[in-house]
């Protein structure tokens, strides 16, 4: 009787998987003239050298490697990233704007973030846009109370940084709080992720590999 197949190997064959539903192409060494070096942990930097390489191959091992090297729990991000059209992919580097209006983009950029360890300042952004959306009063205050829990009070689990005047002020607001309670926070969080997080983001691995699929 045959034992439980390990979880790399499953891992690894759904690795396969996602690159055939990618489409990319599969070129035998001997063709792609590919060298890597040997035992590389990383993905494609410095230590990776290549040889009049495809792009379709170098594509294929980049992707490869992020899967590899993330979290099991990314995958169901990485089929979806995998079935979005190229040139929705390249939209996301026109602005914050077109990224944030994309679902699937919105999933691989907080699973970049958490990378960074970085993720709450985009679930706080987008808990901020469904507590606008609340037209119930005692919802609504309901809402803000688990936001500041979670986001904005000193030592929260996901505390994101704002300074002592705004954190302040949605505190003051908490008795009766309106739409736009978390307004001026939100805003700060928006400009820290497009001054810092989103540059870094365009220039990542996995999102040039997306973009060089064929």
């Amino acid at each position: 009787m045959h034992g439980p197949v390990p979880v790399g190997v499953v891992l690894l064959k759904c690795i396969d998987n996602v690159a055939k539903i990618c489409s990319l192409t599969v070129i035998r060494a001997h063709n792609s003239s590919v060298r890597v070096r040997s035992g590389a942990s990383s993905l494609p930097g410095d230590n990776t050298v290549w040889s009049d390489t495809s792009r379709a191959v170098k594509s294929r091992y980049r992707l490869r490697l992020y899967v590899r090297h993330s979290c099991p729990s990314y995958l169901i991000t990485f089929f979806l990233l995998c079935r979005a059209p190229v040139a929705d992919v390249a939209a996301w580097a026109e602005s914050l704007d077109q990224l944030l209006e994309c679902q699937t983009g919105q999933l691989v950029f907080e699973d970049f973030l958490r990378t960074e360890y970085s993720e709450e300042n985009l679930l706080f952004w987008r808990a901020c846009e469904g507590y606008k959306k609340i037209a119930d009063e005692a919802e609504l205050a309901v809402a803000a109370k688990r936001i500041f829990v979670e986001f904005v009070q000193v030592d929260a689990l996901r505390q994101i940084n704002i300074d002592c005047v705004t954190r302040g002020e949605i505190s003051g607001n908490l008795s009766r709080p309106g739409p736009g309670c978390f307004d001026r926070a939100q805003r700060l969080i928006r400009r820290l992720m497009e001054n810092d997080c989103y540059p870094r983001f365009l220039k990542s691995e996995i999102y040039q590999a997306l973009l060089e699929r064929p």
